[in-house]
């Protein structure tokens, strides 16, 4: 019964450690912006890494004290892994770093006839220098020169719905 009891006590322990250190990894992580300057990345994830690792490490220690016997395997892999986890959790989460996903972007047709997604910014780039034939729109496709565009006035501020089609 005291081993059963033991057991549940160290799962529990190393559940709430990988829960706790995941949250403040993952909060800092996304308080870390590179628009803002070096120095305060810096000292946000100095604070943010060290704390999540530290529950990470406890939370290792747990669970690894069941697989190896030697105490110096368990307590080489704990850290390890400890520091390699706080490090990719505060990675993922920042929000330059995530993966753009296939929502982002304006599908386009460029004069030599290749259909490519664009970024907003690349797609006004981009047909501000005349390399867009065509482009996608919720209501279908807009062809340049002869569909009505935004900016055909020289206003660069449009007030109206998004209608470009983000697939």
């Amino acid at each position: 019964m005291y081993e059963a009891l033991k057991d549940i006590t160290c799962f529990v322990t190393g559940i709430v450690c990988f829960m706790y250190g995941t949250r403040i990894a993952w909060g800092f992580g996304k308080k870390s912006l590179f628009a803002e300057k070096h120095d305060h990345r810096a000292l946000v994830l100095l604070e943010s890494i060290p704390t999540a690792a530290i529950l990470y490490f406890v939370g290792f220690l747990v669970v690894f004290r069941h697989v190896f016997d030697d105490f110096i395997t368990v307590l080489a892999s704990s850290l390890t892994c400890a520091i390699l986890l706080a490090l990719m959790v505060v990675a993922t989460s920042m929000p330059e770093l995530k993966r753009r996903g296939h929502n982002d972007g304006v599908v386009v047709e460029l004069e030599d006839g290749a259909i490519c997604r664009l970024a907003k910014q690349t797609f006004d780039y981009y047909l501000s220098c005349g390399k867009i034939s065509r482009f996608k729109r919720s209501s279908g496709w807009v062809v340049v020169g002869e569909d009505r565009l935004r900016k055909e006035n020289g206003d660069t501020v449009y007030v109206g719905v998004e209608r470009r089609e983000v697939v």
